[in-house]
Protein backbone atom coordinates (compact mmCIF):
# COMPACT_ATOMS: atom_id res chain seq x y z
CA UNK A 1 0.00 0.00 0.00
CA UNK A 2 1.70 3.23 -1.02
CA UNK A 3 1.19 6.67 1.06
CA UNK A 4 -1.91 8.44 0.19
CA UNK A 5 -4.16 5.74 0.31
CA UNK A 6 -2.69 4.86 3.92
CA UNK A 7 -2.74 8.51 5.22
CA UNK A 8 -6.39 8.98 3.62
CA UNK A 9 -8.02 5.15 5.64
CA UNK A 10 -6.02 6.54 8.91
CA UNK A 11 -7.70 9.81 8.50
CA UNK A 12 -10.81 7.71 8.22
CA UNK A 13 -10.54 5.77 10.77
CA UNK A 14 -9.46 8.86 13.35
CA UNK A 15 -12.22 11.13 12.04
CA UNK A 16 -14.99 8.75 11.61
CA UNK A 17 -15.61 9.54 8.35
CA UNK A 18 -17.43 6.43 6.15
CA UNK A 19 -14.92 4.51 4.17
CA UNK A 20 -15.55 4.30 0.15
CA UNK A 21 -16.08 0.33 -1.23
CA UNK A 22 -12.44 0.77 -2.69
CA UNK A 23 -10.67 2.25 0.10
CA UNK A 24 -12.40 -0.34 2.54
CA UNK A 25 -11.33 -3.04 0.49
CA UNK A 26 -7.36 -1.68 0.47
CA UNK A 27 -7.47 -1.52 4.37
CA UNK A 28 -8.83 -5.38 4.16
CA UNK A 29 -5.95 -6.02 2.01
CA UNK A 30 -3.47 -4.25 3.92
CA UNK A 31 -4.91 -6.57 7.50
CA UNK A 32 -4.96 -9.80 5.55
CA UNK A 33 -1.79 -8.96 4.38
CA UNK A 34 -0.37 -8.54 7.85
CA UNK A 35 -2.27 -11.76 9.20
CA UNK A 36 -0.42 -13.69 6.34
CA UNK A 37 3.19 -12.47 7.14
CA UNK A 38 2.60 -13.05 10.74
CA UNK A 39 1.33 -16.49 9.99
CA UNK A 40 4.75 -17.10 8.35
CA UNK A 41 6.50 -15.71 10.50
CA UNK A 42 8.96 -18.57 11.78
CA UNK A 43 9.19 -19.20 15.93
CA UNK A 44 11.78 -18.08 17.71
CA UNK A 45 14.16 -21.23 18.42
CA UNK A 46 13.69 -23.14 21.70
CA UNK A 47 15.92 -22.39 24.51
CA UNK A 48 17.81 -26.01 25.11
CA UNK A 49 18.42 -26.78 28.57
CA UNK A 50 21.66 -27.22 29.95
CA UNK A 51 22.96 -30.24 29.30
CA UNK A 52 22.54 -32.59 33.14
CA UNK A 53 26.11 -33.60 34.00
CA UNK A 54 27.93 -35.44 36.81
CA UNK A 55 31.02 -34.57 38.42
CA UNK A 56 32.94 -35.86 41.46
CA UNK A 57 32.59 -34.40 44.72
CA UNK A 58 34.85 -36.63 46.78
CA UNK A 59 36.02 -39.91 47.69
CA UNK A 60 35.43 -42.74 50.27
CA UNK A 61 37.63 -45.17 51.24
CA UNK A 62 35.81 -48.51 52.07
CA UNK A 63 37.66 -52.09 52.21
CA UNK A 64 40.43 -51.22 50.45
CA UNK A 65 38.89 -49.38 47.54
CA UNK A 66 38.04 -46.09 46.48
CA UNK A 67 34.45 -44.81 46.35
CA UNK A 68 34.58 -41.84 43.92
CA UNK A 69 30.95 -39.50 45.16
CA UNK A 70 28.94 -37.66 43.06
CA UNK A 71 26.91 -34.78 42.65
CA UNK A 72 24.34 -33.94 39.69
CA UNK A 73 24.11 -30.70 37.82
CA UNK A 74 21.73 -29.17 35.37
CA UNK A 75 24.46 -27.19 33.39
CA UNK A 76 28.14 -26.58 34.21
CA UNK A 77 27.89 -25.16 38.28
CA UNK A 78 31.52 -25.06 38.40
CA UNK A 79 31.84 -20.90 38.05
CA UNK A 80 28.84 -20.91 41.07
CA UNK A 81 30.26 -23.56 43.44
CA UNK A 82 33.39 -21.58 43.57
CA UNK A 83 31.85 -18.10 43.99
CA UNK A 84 29.90 -19.27 47.08
CA UNK A 85 33.02 -20.90 48.48
CA UNK A 86 34.40 -17.74 48.34
CA UNK A 87 31.21 -15.77 49.92
CA UNK A 88 31.65 -17.87 52.84
CA UNK A 89 34.14 -16.04 54.29
CA UNK A 90 31.99 -12.51 53.97
CA UNK A 91 28.88 -14.03 54.86
CA UNK A 92 28.58 -15.78 58.58
CA UNK A 93 26.72 -16.46 61.55
CA UNK A 94 22.56 -15.83 60.77
CA UNK A 95 23.49 -14.58 57.03
CA UNK A 96 25.61 -17.51 56.22
CA UNK A 97 22.88 -18.67 53.85
CA UNK A 98 23.22 -15.32 51.86
CA UNK A 99 26.79 -16.80 50.40
CA UNK A 100 24.63 -19.52 48.33
CA UNK A 101 23.13 -17.12 46.07
CA UNK A 102 20.68 -19.32 44.97
CA UNK A 103 17.52 -21.32 45.78
CA UNK A 104 17.87 -24.35 47.96
CA UNK A 105 15.50 -26.87 48.20
CA UNK A 106 14.52 -29.14 51.03
CA UNK A 107 11.82 -32.13 51.22
CA UNK A 108 9.32 -31.69 53.51
CA UNK A 109 7.35 -35.24 54.97
CA UNK A 110 4.45 -34.48 52.72
CA UNK A 111 5.81 -34.39 49.52
CA UNK A 112 6.07 -31.15 49.39
CA UNK A 113 9.53 -29.11 49.14
CA UNK A 114 10.68 -26.31 51.31
CA UNK A 115 12.56 -23.35 50.01
CA UNK A 116 14.87 -20.64 50.70
CA UNK A 117 16.69 -18.24 48.67
CA UNK A 118 18.91 -15.37 50.29
CA UNK A 119 20.31 -13.03 47.82
CA UNK A 120 23.32 -10.88 48.18
CA UNK A 121 23.16 -7.53 47.56
CA UNK A 122 24.97 -6.33 44.57
CA UNK A 123 26.94 -3.11 44.99
CA UNK A 124 24.78 -0.96 43.92
CA UNK A 125 22.18 -2.10 46.16
CA UNK A 126 23.69 -1.85 49.96
CA UNK A 127 22.35 0.89 50.83
CA UNK A 128 18.88 -0.78 50.37
CA UNK A 129 20.24 -4.10 51.68
CA UNK A 130 21.07 -2.36 55.26
CA UNK A 131 18.09 -0.35 55.22
CA UNK A 132 16.49 -3.93 54.69
CA UNK A 133 17.83 -5.65 57.40
CA UNK A 134 16.71 -2.89 59.41
CA UNK A 135 13.21 -4.34 59.58
CA UNK A 136 12.35 -6.56 62.92
CA UNK A 137 10.50 -9.41 60.64
CA UNK A 138 13.85 -9.58 58.21
CA UNK A 139 15.90 -10.12 61.28
CA UNK A 140 13.95 -12.54 63.33
CA UNK A 141 13.22 -14.61 60.34
CA UNK A 142 17.25 -14.89 60.05
CA UNK A 143 17.68 -15.73 63.34
CA UNK A 144 15.34 -18.67 63.14
CA UNK A 145 16.77 -19.76 60.20
CA UNK A 146 19.89 -19.85 62.39
CA UNK A 147 18.46 -21.75 65.20
CA UNK A 148 16.33 -24.55 63.27
CA UNK A 149 18.22 -24.90 59.93
CA UNK A 150 14.61 -26.58 58.79
CA UNK A 151 12.35 -23.50 59.78
CA UNK A 152 10.61 -21.90 57.17
CA UNK A 153 7.90 -19.73 56.21
CA UNK A 154 5.97 -17.89 53.39
CA UNK A 155 8.53 -14.79 53.37
CA UNK A 156 8.71 -12.18 50.75
CA UNK A 157 8.79 -12.54 46.88
CA UNK A 158 10.66 -13.84 43.50
CA UNK A 159 13.41 -11.05 43.59
CA UNK A 160 13.49 -9.94 47.41
CA UNK A 161 16.87 -10.53 49.30
CA UNK A 162 15.23 -13.07 51.07
CA UNK A 163 12.27 -15.21 49.64
CA UNK A 164 10.84 -18.19 51.32
CA UNK A 165 8.34 -20.81 50.83
CA UNK A 166 7.44 -23.07 53.42
CA UNK A 167 5.58 -25.79 51.06
CA UNK A 168 6.17 -25.76 47.31
CA UNK A 169 4.23 -28.64 45.31
CA UNK A 170 6.77 -31.05 42.77
CA UNK A 171 4.73 -29.36 40.36
CA UNK A 172 6.32 -26.05 41.12
CA UNK A 173 9.94 -26.82 41.24
CA UNK A 174 12.38 -25.16 38.62
CA UNK A 175 11.48 -26.81 35.49
CA UNK A 176 12.39 -29.23 33.89
CA UNK A 177 12.57 -30.89 37.37
CA UNK A 178 8.49 -30.96 37.37
CA UNK A 179 8.91 -33.48 34.47
CA UNK A 180 10.17 -35.90 36.70
CA UNK A 181 8.66 -38.76 38.68
CA UNK A 182 8.95 -37.82 42.35
CA UNK A 183 10.30 -40.97 43.73
CA UNK A 184 13.30 -40.49 41.05
CA UNK A 185 13.79 -36.92 43.35
CA UNK A 186 13.48 -39.02 46.40
CA UNK A 187 17.58 -39.74 46.76
CA UNK A 188 18.01 -35.79 46.56
CA UNK A 189 19.26 -34.42 49.95
CA UNK A 190 18.90 -30.91 48.22
CA UNK A 191 18.36 -28.71 45.62
CA UNK A 192 19.86 -25.68 44.48
CA UNK A 193 19.14 -23.16 41.47
CA UNK A 194 22.15 -20.24 41.16
CA UNK A 195 20.67 -17.00 41.14
CA UNK A 196 22.90 -15.74 38.61
CA UNK A 197 22.81 -18.08 35.62
CA UNK A 198 19.76 -20.46 36.82
CA UNK A 199 21.83 -23.52 36.87
CA UNK A 200 21.06 -26.46 38.85
CA UNK A 201 23.11 -28.11 41.51
CA UNK A 202 21.15 -31.52 42.34
CA UNK A 203 23.07 -32.69 46.01
CA UNK A 204 22.35 -36.55 46.59
CA UNK A 205 22.01 -38.12 49.98
CA UNK A 206 24.48 -40.52 51.40
CA UNK A 207 24.69 -43.54 50.01
CA UNK A 208 23.02 -42.68 46.62
CA UNK A 209 26.10 -40.22 45.74
CA UNK A 210 28.21 -43.09 45.57
CA UNK A 211 29.36 -43.54 41.65
CA UNK A 212 27.33 -46.79 41.21
CA UNK A 213 23.94 -45.28 42.88
CA UNK A 214 24.23 -41.91 41.47
CA UNK A 215 24.93 -43.45 37.60
CA UNK A 216 21.63 -45.54 38.38
CA UNK A 217 20.03 -41.86 39.19
CA UNK A 218 21.55 -40.22 36.71
CA UNK A 219 20.39 -42.02 34.07
CA UNK A 220 16.62 -42.24 34.89
CA UNK A 221 16.25 -38.45 35.87
CA UNK A 222 18.29 -38.18 32.01
CA UNK A 223 15.15 -39.53 30.86
CA UNK A 224 12.35 -38.44 32.66
CA UNK A 225 13.96 -34.55 31.78
CA UNK A 226 14.58 -35.14 28.13
CA UNK A 227 17.43 -33.35 28.16
CA UNK A 228 21.03 -33.59 26.79
CA UNK A 229 23.10 -36.32 29.16
CA UNK A 230 27.07 -35.69 29.42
Amino acid sequence: MNSIPTMALVFALISGTALSASAAATLEGAFAAARAAVAVRPAPPARPFPPLMMKVEGQRHSGGRTINLYVITLGDTTRQDEASYARRDTYQGIFARFAMDAAQYTRNADGTWRMWNLRPPKPEELDRWRAYLDRREVMDLLVALQKDPAFAEDFGAPGDFIHTRGHVPPAELPFPLPRANPQTLRPFLALFQYNEDQTMRLELADPDWEEGRAQVVFERLSRELSVEAH
